[in-house]
């Protein structure tokens, strides 16, 4: 049953089975005291309300109405489970072929890493071909190593490279190693880019040799 409090008209639902028991009231008759959680405040339900309430069937306007909108939603619910249905097929479809891929490339894995690597060494021995070293010199003062030199594109167009790698070596051993700025990271076609560089070298190196390339 739905009960409203007639103060600030806040709506219950209470079970009809228990209100099957009501209590006597000398004044008031039979009935329930209700308290209101909202407002706090008592009034007294009659009996006679309940029954009224509990026994009187629906309306045939109001219950056609219930059983309209029942119809429809169980229509819509009909409707909108095929399409959930294939959203889960189409995420289990996805997940397979997904699946598969990864299957794929693992098993080929070793192919793949062939490639990747003839790749690389494709671009870069074009990379070699366009720059030229030239003028390159070092200096050792006082347990300082500078580097400096040219680079010189031979292309018809522009390269741009990201840096010059000065490697270090006493005999076979690398020793020392680090990256240098050029003046300008894009070459213009036949022209060329100065750098130069500075690092504290060992002075415990017996038999020096650098290296200079580009990246």
């Amino acid at each position: 049953m739905n009960v409203k409090c007639p103060y600030c008209n806040c709506r219950y639902q209470i079970d009809n089975n228990m209100l099957r028991k009501p209590i006597g009231n000398e004044y008031l008759g039979y009935g329930w005291w209700l308290r209101c959680y909202r407002c706090h405040r008592k009034w007294w339900l009659r009996h006679s309300e309940v029954e009224l309430e509990i026994n009187t069937p629906l309306r045939a306007d109001r219950q056609s109405k219930i059983d309209r909108l029942s119809a429809f939603a169980g229509n819509n619910r009909r409707k909108t489970a095929p399409k959930k249905s294939g959203k889960a097929a189409a995420k289990y479809l996805a997940f397979i072929i997904i699946a598969v891929a990864l299957y794929f490339i693992y098993q080929n894995r070793a192919v793949f890493n062939d490639y990747l690597i003839s790749k690389a060494k494709h671009i870069s021995e074009s990379i070699a071909k366009k720059i030229v070293m030239t003028d390159v010199k070092y200096i050792m003062d006082d347990g300082k190593l500078s580097v400096s030199g040219d680079i010189a594109n031979e292309d018809k167009i522009v390269v741009r490279i990201n840096g010059v790698k000065v490697a270090v070596f006493d005999g076979d051993s690398e020793v020392l190693s680090w990256n240098a700025e050029p003046e300008s990271k894009n070459i213009l076609p036949e022209q060329k880019t100065s750098f130069s560089s500075a690092k504290p070298c060992p002075k415990e190196i017996k038999d020096i040799r650098v290296e200079v390339s580009v990246f």
